[in-house]
This record gives structure tokens, C-alpha cells and sequence, in this order.
């Protein structure tokens, strides 16, 4: 769900000029994983579930999935040995883990933004087989699940205006309790494709346009807060920006250990539906 079409205009036009990532980040020039869709792949949105070494994405792998957007999961050891979990007649993806509950974009009209809603499907076997999504919040999509003193949700609300980040707070039987919105430095500023974690206070991964140089680039930055709510942008944002003829940085998935970000990400070439999955290390300064 995260092809950003409604929300990235004018694309296209930038050119795929080669823009290297951060001195300060370890990645390779080749994608952890990519797919055999146009012989590249459209895959997206990786969510790391490091107990048992798997990686959830979402997107279409093959061209026997296209059009409609599925979700998989991968063996890290074995990136390669793909399995297709949940798929349907209408668009699903960005997948985002919390114990057994797997929160999702689900949309029955992905050309309409305003009809995507966050949905929730449940797992009885570690992973093995999901439910059948549930709707739990309207007019959101993009969502990121976290766990602290409650549990949360962040998404974008699908309004075509403002791509306002929200956090929802979710009770025991998965109702929603209480909805605010998110603070940013900037004025009517929000990134989106957002990836929250608290480990010494929040820590918030999101995509959005930078100027690299004087060139539009869609990159990947980093903000930080001590409330969930009010958010700091770091000081040497982006953090990735595209790399090896990719005109698109996005939807990460980190883990912070120490001062090091890990984190898997998706890049995008010229041609629009192609994605596939990257890994670097972030030092934060």
C-alpha cells in the first residue's frame, strides 16, 4: 500500500541522477531482497520479528500477484524462501507486529485514499496462518504499532490534505480509546511510511522530500520524543537518502542498539512499480 501515489507529485521529473547515502551509513549496493515482478519486484514496508528471524513485507513479488498488493514473510536466513500470508480482491499491505496481532493498511477502493482503513489480524500459531483482517480505524493507512505503558498506533489520516500523523491508543479487546495528533518542528509537516520505538524516549523513522544539493530527493529522516506526541527532527536529517540509480528512499523498519540504527527499507527506481528491499547501519552522532 505504500506506493505514495497519492501523496508524491511530480516524481517522475527528478531524474535518476546517482545521490550516495550518508558517510555515516554501512549499507551494501546490492538489495537484501528484490522480487521477479519486471524482473525487480514491488516489494515494500519490511517488519523484522527478530525472535524468530522472519521479515513480513508487503507489495507484489511475482507477476502472477499483480496487481493487488499481498503480504509475505521471508526467512532471514533464507531471504529467498518466500511464503505469501494474506492476499484478497482489494489492496492490503505495511504490516507492523505487535505479539500475535499484525496491524495493516486495508483498502476495498485504493484509488480513493479516503477509503483506506487500518485493519487487524490476529495469528493462533506463531505466524503460520493470520485471520481475516478486521477494521479498526477509518481513514487511516500507513500504520506503526508500539508497546509502552499501552499500545498504540501511529498512522497517516486519509484526508488528501494533510497526511496528519495521529496516534491512536488501543484497550485490551483492540477498541480505540483515545486519538491524538502528532507535533512536528515544521508547520503542516509530516513524514509518512513512519516507524516508532522507544527505547530511552521515541524514536520515529519516516520518509519525505529533502533537498539534496538543490534537487528534490525522497529521503529517510529521524525525530525523537520524550511524550510520543511532540517530535524533534535530528539534527543531520536525512539519514538515507537514494542510492545506486534509485529515486526513492522509504518505508523503514529499524532496531536501535546503542548509538547504531539497523534498518531495512525499501528503494524505488524510475520505473514506478519497482521496489525492492535494502539493509545499512546508522551511527546517531
Amino acid at each position: 500500500m505504500k506506493d505514495n501515489k497519492n501523496i508524491i507529485l511530480g516524481l517522475v521529473g527528478l531524474g535518476t541522477s546517482l545521490i550516495l547515502l550518508s558517510k555515516t551509513a554501512k549499507t551494501t549496493s546490492q538489495p537484501l531482497l528484490s522480487g521477479t515482478y519486471l524482473g525487480y519486484g514491488n516489494i515494500y514496508s519490511p517488519e523484522i520479528d527478530t525472535q524468530n528471524n522472519r521479515m513480513y513485507f508487503s507489495g507484489w513479488y511475482n507477476d502472477a500477484d499483480y496487481p493487488r498488493d499481498a503480504i509475505y514473510v521471508t526467512d532471514l536466513n533464507n531471504v529467498k524462501n518466500v511464503r505469501k500470508l494474506l492476499q484478497f480482491d482489494y489492496q492490503i499491505g505495511d504490516p507492523t507486529i505487535i505479539d500475535n496481532k499484525m496491524f495493516m493498511t486495508f483498502s476495498p477502493d485504493p484509488n480513493d485514499l479516503t477509503q483506506h482503513k487500518i485493519a487487524l489480524s490476529t495469528t493462533n500459531d506463531n505466524g503460520i496462518t493470520w485471520s481475516y483482517p478486521s477494521f479498526i480505524i477509518n481513514q487511516g493507512w500507513l500504520p506503526s504499532a508500539i508497546l509502552t505503558n499501552n499500545l498504540y498506533i501511529y498512522y497517516t489520516y486519509a484526508d488528501l490534505i494533510t497526511n496528519q500523523l495521529r496516534r491512536a491508543t488501543l484497550d485490551n479487546i483492540n477498541q480505540i480509546t483515545e486519538t491524538l495528533p502528532t507535533t512536528f518542528e515544521e508547520p503542516n509537516f509530516y513524514p509518512i511510511n513512519i516507524d516508532v520505538k522507544y527505547y530511552d524516549k521515541y524514536y520515529l523513522l519516516g520518509d519525505y522530500w529533502a533537498l539534496i544539493n538543490n534537487i528534490p530527493s525522497y529521503c529517510i529522516g529521524l525525530w525523537t520524543s520524550t511524550d510520543g506526541i511532540n517530535f524533534i527532527k535530528y539534527q543531520n536529517n536525512p539519514i538515507i537518502i537514494p542510492s545506486n540509480n534509485n529515486i526513492i528512499a522509504r518505508t523503514p523498519y529499524f532496531i536501535k542498539e546503542g548509538n547504531k540504527l539497523k534498518i531495512w527499507y525499501a528503494q524505488q527506481k524510475q520505473d514506478w512499480w519497482t521496489n525492492a528491499i535494502y539493509y545499512t547501519e546508522y551511527l546517531i552522532g
